[in-house]
């Protein structure tokens, strides 16, 4: 690997899936995470950077309260990304 080609690299993607719920998952749901989680693993991000992913599930009563658990542990883990997903669509 050349000098320029090492400083053209991008920082590495830490990304959050964040899925704040109410306790319970609908199965349509599930199945569609699921998918989304095998995709990618297997895809690159655009510009090629390594990543990793790794997933939070906040079950409360309180939705608000869930959202802010994510993002706390998110940032905690030392997350660049998070992408919030909603388990009753």
């Amino acid at each position: 690997m050349r000098m320029n080609e090492r400083m053209e690299q991008k920082a590495p993607v830490k990304l959050a899936l964040c899925v704040p719920n109410g306790g319970m998952w609908h199965a349509d749901f599930g199945m569609s995470f699921a998918q989304m989680c095998v995709y990618c693993s297997t895809q690159l991000f655009e510009n090629g950077q390594d990543r990793d992913i790794i997933v939070l599930d906040k079950r409360t009563s309180m939705l608000p309260r869930s959202r802010q658990e994510c993002l706390e542990d998110a940032l905690l883990q030392n997350c660049t990304h998070a992408l919030f997903m909603d388990s009753d669509q």
